[in-house]
Order: structure tokens, then C-alpha cells, then sequence
């Protein structure tokens, strides 16, 4: 540190009178920190200017200008009404004075950090409904338990973001710390190309950035089948954490909280890791096209109140479209012709290949999903659609109360749903070009093996 800057620095030490800075915070955050201690103490005074041309020495004004701007003092000025809006970047409550220590480092690490090639975010996120056995790391995620005597801190139920939660100073807030103490950690690299654009949004991601986030998280979890009848994995809190500062965020809602949340087996992990990693895949435009059916799928909550004691026929609907958009696809294309027949067929060699089902009886249980499918979607009375049920049911092998169409239907809901993964599962084992729906002659190879065919 040169002499000049530890001049200003005690210039700027003197100057503290009503900021108080948490040396963990400092250490951190330096930008959101430093921008409200130059706002406070040289935003209407030289000493910024001062501030900028000793750092320019070592040539680290271009990097400053070239990331935030050339507008400095309005830059820090946005820091700083950002930086006091989060959760506890700055204390601007007590009057507390910086020590010279604390300054000296605060200007040390801005200079780190404008130097910096790349920039690491890190997303903190606590989810309900999961518990886990042991800690689960792969790719860019994390999942660990927090401590219990660091929940209730993390994440208060009383932060602003929260609005007026229910659950503030109640034994249900108790119990809630005690047993939802999974957090994920996600990890994400900002270039330096892109840590203007960055910087210029308070140091955090977009909504739809964060969303994508949170939902492959919460959506590889469902994906695995854990959370079937039970209430799905939620997020209500997270933080965005950089350099730059930390964000603190309401996200979802906290209305289904188990009052014990689901043990994540271990026996499910690979399963986990594939579909985390398939939510991110873009090359199959046909799976991904099927999955996002399924995951509407397992989320669907809502129903017409007068269909509330009727079986969920809707649920039943997306899964059979989700299998539809892989039955019928040929070479990478959906077909018009023929829909109900290559429905069946193609179905039967799917389920029979990656489901172990025999062709003849997955060829009768394909035929009797499009039949109800297509009862339910043009109108068809409850009767007819009940006694399909109970025949599919017959298929596939259920023991049932034939006279709780509700019930039926349920157990027939989720042996579809875990056919649709175990199919997932399956494609995913091969290369997209060879998979039946893509490759030339597909279906035909499926069912005939691979043969000498041609156009």
C-alpha cells in the first residue's frame, strides 16, 4: 500500500462517523461495502477523484471504467442504494468507527477484485421437504444440512422479502427449522465480458436465470420419483452470493411443508445426477419437449372445483401426452397419420425394450392409454372412463377396489409416471441420433431389430 493511499485512507477513516463495518461483510462484499462508505464520505467531495487516480497508477482505472462505467460516482451511488437494500451488507445503524486495518484490506481487495478475469456467484438455497442422509455433491450442486442453531440466522422467517409470513414467532417456525435443514449450493462462473451487464443489476442474476436455477434443482428431485404422494421439494429463501454483495430472496411458496420431510435415498442418486444434468441439455428437442409434459405433470395442483372428487384425469392427460410426443415422432418429426395404430405399436416396443413388458400385453396397455386419453379429452362419461381404467388396471397387473374409481385411477397414475421414467432413463443410455424417435427406420429397428431396410 503506498503512501498516498494510506493518506487517504486515514482521510477516510476520520470521515466515519456513522458507518459501521462488519469485517466478515468487508472481506466479502468489498464493492457493495466500499461503494457505501465513498458514498457516504466522498460522493459530494474530491476524494473519490483522488481515490480513482492512485488506483489508476497501477492501471486500474481502465478495468474500473471498462466494468461499471464511466459514470463512477452515479455507479457507486446504485451500489450504494443496492447495497443497503439487502439483508445485511452495512449497518448504518450504529455509530461505530472503521479502524485503519479495515480500510486498508477494503482497498485491497477492490483492487482484486477489478483485476479479477472471472467472478464466482454462488447460490445458496434452502429446501423444504428433503432431508438426506449424507452430504450430495456433482457437477455445479451441492446439498448438505445446515446446523440447526444457523437456520433460524440464514433464514429468518421475519425477513422483509418474506412479507408478513404466518409462520413468524410460531411453534410451527420451530418445528420447520428442526427437521427442513437442507440447503443447495450452486456455483456459477461470470466472465469477465459479462460482469459489466452483471454488475450493472446490483451484482445478481436475472429472474429467469434464478428461476432456471432454483426449478432444475426442485425439478431433478421430483424427476426421481422420491416425492411421489408426497408434498414436492419448495424453496422459500435463498441468497445470491459474491463479491459483488448478497442478494436475499422469497421464492415459492411455504403452504405445503411436510411435518416430516422426505429422506432422500442414496439409492437414487445416479437417477438424480442424470436428470439434474438432462435439465440443462438442449440436443434432444423431442425428450425435451416429453419432459417438460411430465414435470407439468407431477406439479399439477389445480382442478376445477367441481372436479375435486373425481379422479385426476388431467395428471393422467399430460403423462399420456408426454408419452405421445416420443411415440409419435418419426426421424425427428411428429406425424399426422395413422396416430392411435403407431400409438400402440411404437408403445409396445418402447415399453417392452427399457420397461421389461411383454410386446403383446405393452401393445394392449398402449392401446388402452390412447383410448382414455382420448375419452377425457372429448367428453366421455364417467362410466366408460372408469370401467378403461379398471381394464388398464388389468393389464398392468394391479390389485384394486374396482369400486373406487378414485383409488384406481391413483395406483394407474403412478405406475404411468414410473414407466415414463424408467423410458427416460432408458433414451438416456444411448446417443440422441440412435435413439428410436431420431434415428432412420427407428421404430421398425426397435421392433425387428437392426435390419437391412430401406426407403
Amino acid at each position: 500500500m503506498t503512501e498516498d493511499i494510506q493518506g487517504l485512507v486515514k482521510e477516510v477513516v476520520e470521515s466515519f462517523t456513522l458507518l459501521s463495518v462488519d469485517e466478515e461483510i468487508f472481506r466479502h462484499y468489498p464493492l457493495a461495502a466500499l461503494a457505501s462508505s465513498l458514498y457516504v464520505t466522498v460522493y459530494s467531495s474530491d476524494k473519490l477523484t483522488k481515490l480513482i487516480q492512485i488506483l489508476n497508477q497501477d492501471e486500474i482505472f481502465a478495468r474500473f471504467d471498462d466494468l461499471f462505467g464511466k459514470d463512477i460516482k452515479s455507479t457507486i451511488a446504485n451500489f450504494f442504494i443496492w447495497a443497503t437494500s439487502v439483508d445485511e451488507p452495512i449497518s448504518l445503524q450504529t455509530k461505530v468507527s472503521c479502524n485503519d486495518g479495515i480500510i486498508i484490506r477494503y482497498l485491497e481487495e477492490l483492487k482484486k477484485t477489478i483485476l479479477k478475469e472471472e467472478l464466482t456467484v454462488q447460490f445458496e438455497i434452502r429446501i423444504l421437504n428433503l432431508d438426506i442422509e449424507e452430504e450430495i455433491h456433482f457437477d455445479d450442486l451441492a446439498l448438505k444440512k445446515i446446523p440447526e442453531e444457523e437456520v433460524e440466522l440464514k433464514y429468518p422467517w421475519d425477513h422483509p422479502s418474506l412479507g408478513q409470513s404466518r409462520f413468524v414467532n410460531s411453534q410451527q417456525t420451530k418445528n420447520i427449522d428442526k427437521n427442513h435443514r437442507v440447503e443447495a449450493i450452486v456455483s456459477r462462473k461470470i466472465k469477465r465480458d459479462q460482469l459489466k451487464q452483471f454488475a450493472a443489476s446490483g451484482g445478481s442474476f436475472s429472474t429467469e436465470e434464478s428461476d432456471f436455477i432454483l426449478k432444475r434443482i426442485t425439478n431433478s428431485l421430483q424427476l426421481t420419483g422420491v416425492f411421489f404422494d408426497h408434498p414436492k421439494p419448495a424453496i422459500n429463501q435463498y441468497h445470491e452470493d459474491s463479491i459483488l454483495g448478497r442478494s436475499h430472496v422469497s421464492a415459492g411458496s411455504t403452504d405445503e411443508i411436510a411435518l416430516k420431510p422426505v429422506m432422500f435415498p442414496m439409492s437414487e442418486l445416479d437417477n438424480l445426477r442424470t436428470f439434474y444434468a438432462l435439465l440443462s441439455d438442449t440436443s434432444d428437442n423431442v425428450l425435451s419437449r416429453s419432459l417438460a409434459r411430465f414435470i407439468r405433470a407431477i406439479n399439477h395442483e389445480f382442478r376445477h372445483p367441481q372436479a375435486i372428487n373425481r379422479p385426476d384425469y388431467d395428471k393422467f392427460v399430460d403423462y399420456v401426452i408426454a408419452l405421445e410426443t416420443l411415440l409419435l415422432t418419426v426421424d425427428g418429426n411428429p406425424i399426422d397419420q395413422e396416430l392411435s395404430y403407431r400409438f400402440r405399436l411404437n408403445g409396445s416396443s418402447l415399453l417392452s425394450k427399457y420397461c421389461g413388458i411383454d410386446k403383446v400385453k405393452a401393445f394392449n396397455i398402449s392401446k388402452l392409454l390412447y383410448e382414455i386419453r382420448s375419452y377425457v379429452v372429448h367428453g366421455n362419461d364417467d362410466a366408460k372412463l372408469s370401467k378403461r381404467v379398471l381394464d388398464l388396471s388389468d393389464h398392468i397387473g394391479l390389485e384394486l377396489d374396482r369400486n373406487n374409481r378414485i383409488t384406481a385411477m391413483i395406483a394407474v397414475i403412478e405406475v404411468l409416471e414410473q414407466l415414463l421414467r424408467e423410458l427416460y432413463l432408458g433414451l438416456l443410455k444411448i446417443e440422441v441420433h440412435e435413439r428410436p424417435y431420431k434415428k432412420n427406420f427407428g421404430w421398425e429397428r426397435l421392433l425387428w431389430g437392426d435390419i437391412s431396410l430401406s426407403n
